[in-house]
C-alpha cells in the first residue's frame, strides 16, 4: 500500500545538516513557497544535470519568493566530490546528504525497477547533454540506481504540499514552467486540493 503523501498535506517538518554543516530546519523556511527536492546519488549525470539546473534557476525561483533545499542520497564527500568540485556554477541553495534515506522514507521517495527503468528510458536525451554537453559522466554508484526523483513545493506559512512529482525531471524547462504556475495559482486563489 502506497504511503505517498498528497496536495494540501503539511509537509513532514525536518532538521539536518547540510553538507557545510549548517543546521537546515524546514521551518525556518515558512516565509517563502520551498522546493524540497530529493534526487539519486551524486555520482548520477541526471543528477547531477538536475543540480546545475536547480542552480541556474535559483535566481528566478528566489524572485519568486521560493527556496531551495535538496536531499541527495550519498555521503558529503561523496557529494563534495561530484558536485561541488565539478560544477561550474555552485549550488547556493541547501544540499543535505542523505545516505541512510531517511528522509526520502519520511517523504515516500523510494526506488522502484518499473518507475526508475521508465524514467531513465524518458530522460535519455537529458542524460546525452548530462555527459557530452556538461561533462557529468556516471561515478560512483552509491544510492538506488532505480530510485525516480521527486519534488514537493510548499506554500508560505502552513507549509502545506502545493505541488507534488513523484517522477521529476528537473533537466527540462517544462518541470520549472509548472513549478512557476503552482507558485502563481497559489498566490491568486490559495490551496486548491
Amino acid at each position: 500500500m502506497s504511503s505517498h503523501l498528497t496536495v494540501g498535506q503539511k509537509a513532514p517538518q525536518f532538521t539536518r545538516l547540510d553538507t557545510s554543516g549548517r543546521s537546515i530546519a524546514l521551518s525556518d523556511y515558512s516565509k517563502s513557497f520551498v522546493l524540497v527536492a530529493f534526487l539519486r546519488y551524486s555520482g548520477c549525470p541526471w543528477c547531477n544535470l538536475a543540480v546545475h539546473r536547480l542552480a541556474m534557476e535559483y535566481p528566478l525561483l528566489k524572485e519568486s519568493k521560493c527556496e531551495v533545499i535538496t536531499f541527495i542520497q550519498s555521503s558529503k564527500e561523496s557529494i563534495q566530490e561530484n558536485i561541488f568540485d565539478r560544477h561550474n556554477v555552485t549550488p547556493l541553495f541547501p544540499i543535505i546528504a542523505d545516505a541512510s534515506m531517511e528522509m526520502y522514507a519520511v517523504y515516500d521517495v523510494t526506488g522502484s525497477a518499473i518507475r526508475g527503468l521508465r524514467h531513465h528510458i524518458k530522460n535519455i536525451p537529458s542524460w546525452v547533454k548530462a555527459v557530452s554537453k556538461e561533462g557529468f559522466a556516471q561515478t560512483s554508484i552509491d544510492g538506488h540506481f532505480f530510485l525516480a526523483p521527486a519534488t514537493f513545493l510548499l506554500s508560505p506559512g502552513e507549509q502545506q504540499i502545493i505541488r507534488i512529482d513523484y517522477d521529476a525531471d528537473l533537466y527540462k524547462h517544462e518541470s520549472f514552467t509548472n513549478i512557476y504556475d503552482a507558485i502563481s495559482s497559489y498566490n491568486l486563489y490559495g490551496l486548491n486540493t
